[in-house]
């Protein structure tokens, strides 16, 4: 891949992600519409420290917020407390433009084992699964998306069997299988 076709990715996430939030007004980014949730604004501030932790390894950017927008050092609960969204928006901003100097320059941060863009392509696709987060948080923040009613129960089988044999289980491409 291209460092063009790079910065393409990365823009292209980054628009979708600032569609999405853009479905609930800035002013409400701090609400939580349940217990299950994080913030949208949690989320925008996630998706730029995470992409400066991997894409600019050693920049203060990364750490400009603490450990805040990390998902193992800030419980739900406390999610809330944001910075303005001014100040998100910024940080955004700030992370993409250093990203996009650092990809223009090629210096892209390699994982042993797996191809050259994959830091590229993973963090694009992760920014993506944060804008589907964001607008399934903004249409419950505005009640455009309800709660389904709990599905029946099923009782859980003692034993599933399977033929034998070999079986596939996951993806055979390392660099494109999602974490969950």
């Amino acid at each position: 891949m291209e460092t063009g076709a790079w910065r393409g990715e990365v823009d292209e996430a980054r628009s979708f992600l600032l569609r999405a939030a853009a479905c609930l007004p800035a002013a409400r980014w701090a609400e939580r519409p349940s217990a299950a949730y994080s913030p949208v604004g949690w989320h925008l501030g996630h998706v730029a420290a995470t992409q400066a932790r991997w894409l600019l390894p050693g920049d203060p950017l990364g750490e400009r917020f603490g450990g805040f927008f990390d998902p193992a050092l800030t419980t739900k609960s406390v999610r809330n407390e944001l910075p303005a969204p001014g100040q998100l928006l910024e940080y955004l901003d700030e992370v993409l433009d250093r990203v996009r100097r650092r990809l223009s320059d090629g210096a892209v941060p390699a994982v042993p084992g797996l191809p050259r863009d994959f830091l590229v392509h993973y963090l694009a696709q992760h920014e993506l699964q944060h804008g589907e987060h964001v607008q399934v948080i903004a249409a419950l923040c505005e009640r455009r998306l309800q709660r389904a009613a709990p599905a029946a129960m099923v009782p859980a089988a003692g034993r599933i069997e399977f033929a034998g044999g070999d079986a596939s289980i996951g993806c055979d491409d390392a660099a494109e299988a999602y974490d969950n």
